[in-house]
């Protein structure tokens, strides 16, 4: 990630906004281990009394949960995570108790995958920890250490408040809702405050607030998203109930406030982007700011006293940003989450009385040069409708900018977006001499809803794709890139979008590397309704309406058009996928072979949808490394004893 410099050192070409760019020496870049390695710290979480860190490590493919007396300085705990498992969060309970979250795939009904989370309690004083039986919404109990409540489904299937024995991890239930419950938003005496309904059947969907045990419908809708439109946040210090989305005919996700009679009021929206979620006050849960995404990470605290610390934090690093991850009770001591143009991001230690930062721990110790990050930029170029596509570029340092090859690398959902953070992905192409353009083209989230519907229908040979190609024109223009040296690559989504460019565009493309990515669109919607229980559920429905009727769907669906193909197409997926099933990459191979086609497939052995393991991280970018070296480079390409371009050319 290499932050953008200022404004006034920008200049425009070809309706694509540059930045200056900077001078370097060569230098060998850094190893791929380097960029392929599971961050070195993946969350910190600060005791409620202050005294002590829970971090979550990690080496290699292993990781860890370490316990740190900020006192003592010394490293009182040390809990290795089981191969099987991976890291998803920390947090504690009370300070004597901590809270590591971790996941796992299992296998459901015979051969389908599935992800799975557990929250394993830890107990300080005697160093046990056994798996808690609840696994979701845990929260302390004033004033009752040892003690939480949280969210589990009983035996009837249906979304429950338990109050949890964090000693031995079992948990008894004290309230339940109705079976289409699918989220519950409760108190400190673990009562309802509020909860939402959903039916997958009918995309009805009802939130409830309750005054005393009497719930009060406040919304009652009919969605064409077919998931909850609002999410249940917290209460505010007033009692009123907090929720964040966007209602039908909204132009942008908000938060609401919600009394309990149901009265509405608005606290925070953009007029540009979507509302992202509500900042939590850390023992209470009491939401006390707001966050959104514009290029960087955005929060806006409502207690003026932790607004003023965020000022001060922000100040600290002008040149990148900083987000506070968490505070001690007596809001002497904050956990704040940052980055600069020269690091992957760390996570330090504020203390306001002093003014003071320390560093906890880098996330990805090995980067610490501009020319490992990449010189990072946002941009805006035109689509050829006329509509400006937002965009990140990131090009290598101490290279020549112009007539670069191009790695056209969009995002996976593909309702997300990227934003202009560290991206280990880019940075390590930019690294190796290549632009990289990430393009949050129509389709993607986070920009309102039209922005988002714009991709409705749109796959293939629609905006989503088009948005897309039109990035590469924009630069071509500008002279940054070499038209004729153009590789696209994605996982999940952006696979798909990898393999729509090399079958539906295949002149634009020197080659295309897919990972985890969908090949054949009516397979992909059978399993996510076989997965979701029924073949008419609102889920499976929405993605039918989102791609095109059957025959739409065989002309976009790059397994059908793989005769198409005119470029060499790497394949790559994790055997132990749960989210895109690893035949959607073997029907692609299958299928260009069968035509004839240059096509390889790389299986990520024991890996998932999100690439989890070091490992196969790094053995992914090192194949890619290779493949991009032999299509996009000129001259000879030499391989070294580790199979990587010996030189860049």
């Amino acid at each position: 990630m290499g932050i953008r410099s200022s404004v006034a050192a920008a200049f425009a070409l070809g309706g694509v906004l540059f930045l200056s760019p900077s001078v370097a020496e060569a230098q060998a870049p850094p190893p791929v281990e380097a960029y392929g390695r599971l961050p070195a710290v993946n969350g910190v979480s600060i005791s409620p009394n202050g005294e002590r860190l829970l971090v979550g490590v990690s080496e290699g493919d292993a990781s860890a949960f370490q316990i740190i007396n900020l006192i003592s300085g010394q490293t009182e705990h040390n809990y290795g995570i089981p191969a099987e498992l991976r890291f998803e969060g920390v947090g504690w309970a009370d300070d004597g108790h901590a809270l590591l979250m971790v996941g796992r795939t299992v296998i459901h009904a015979g051969s389908q995958r599935r992800a799975a989370s557990t929250v394993i309690g830890f107990t300080l004083s005697n160093r046990r920890q056994r798996d808690l039986e609840v696994r979701a919404g845990l929260r302390p109990i004033p004033g009752a250490p040892g003690v939480a409540f949280g969210l589990a489904f009983d035996e009837s299937r249906r979304l429950s408040v338990y109050r949890v024995n964090l000693e031995n991890g079992s948990a008894r239930r004290v309230a339940s809702a109705l079976q289409e419950t699918s989220d519950i938003l409760f108190n400190d005496q673990g009562e309802i405050l509020a909860r939402v309904d959903w039916s997958d059947e009918t995309n009805r969907w009802s939130l409830h607030v309750y005054n005393g045990a009497q719930p009060v419908q406040v919304v009652d809708e009919v969605t064409e998203i077919g998931l909850n439109p609002l999410r249940l946040e917290g209460v505010l210090a007033d009692g009123r109930v907090v929720a964040v989305g966007r209602r039908r005919n909204e132009p942008r996700a908000r938060m609401i406030a919600i009394s309990a009679t149901g009265d509405i009021e608005v606290i925070a929206e953009n007029e540009r982007y979507d509302i992202g979620g509500a900042i939590r006050e850390p023992r209470s849960g009491r939401v006390v700011g707001v966050t959104w995404v514009e290029d960087f990470p955005k929060q806006r605290f409502f207690d003026p006293e932790l607004q003023a610390v965020g000022d001060r934090i922000g100040a600290r690093f002008a040149s990148g940003y900083a987000v506070i991850m968490g505070w001690s009770q007596d809001r002497q001591r904050f956990i704040v989450l940052a980055e600069t143009n020269m690091d992957g991001g760390a996570y330090y230690l504020y203390e306001p009385v002093a003014n003071n930062v320390r560093l906890i721990r880098r996330r990805y110790p090995e980067l610490s040069t501009a020319a490992a990050i990449g010189e990072r930029q946002s941009i805006m170029y035109p689509a050829r409708d006329g509509t400006r596509i937002p965009a990140y570029l990131t090009l290598p340092v101490g290279v020549e900018r112009q007539n670069l090859p191009l790695v056209l690398l969009p995002h996976g959902g593909p309702h997300a977006r990227d934003a202009f953070g560290f991206d280990w992905w880019a940075s390590f192409l930019a690294s190796r001499g290549y632009a990289v353009l990430q393009p949050n083209f129509r389709g993607s989230t986070g920009y309102g809803y039209d922005w988002f519907n714009a991709g409705r229908n749109n796959w293939g040979d629609g905006v989503m794709q088009t948005d897309i190609e039109d990035g590469i024109d924009a630069l071509v223009r500008a002279g940054i890139v070499d038209r004729n040296r153009v590789c696209i690559v994605g996982a999940s989504y952006g696979g798909y979008a990898a393999l729509a460019g090399a079958t539906l565009s295949p002149e634009r493309y020197r080659c295309a590397i897919s990972i985890a990515g969908v090949s054949d669109l009516q397979r992909m919607i059978d399993v996510t309704a076989r997965n979701s229980g029924s073949r008419f559920s609102g889920i499976s429905d929405w993605w039918r309406g989102s791609m095109g009727e059957p025959a739409r769907l065989r002309a976009i669906s790059p397994a059908m058009q793989a005769s198409n193909v005119r470029a060499p197409i790497l394949l790559m997926h994790g055997d132990n996928d749960s989210v895109v099933p690893m035949e959607q990459s073997r029907r692609m191979e299958s299928a260009l072979r069968s035509a004839g086609k240059d096509t390889r497939l790389v299986v990520l052995q024991g890996d998932d949808h999100n690439l989890s393991n070091a490992s196969t991280r790094t053995q992914m970018l090192r194949e890619m490394e290779i493949f991009l070296a032999q299509h996009l480079r000129t001259g000879q390409v030499e391989i070294d004893d580790s199979g990587a371009p010996a030189a860049r050319q």
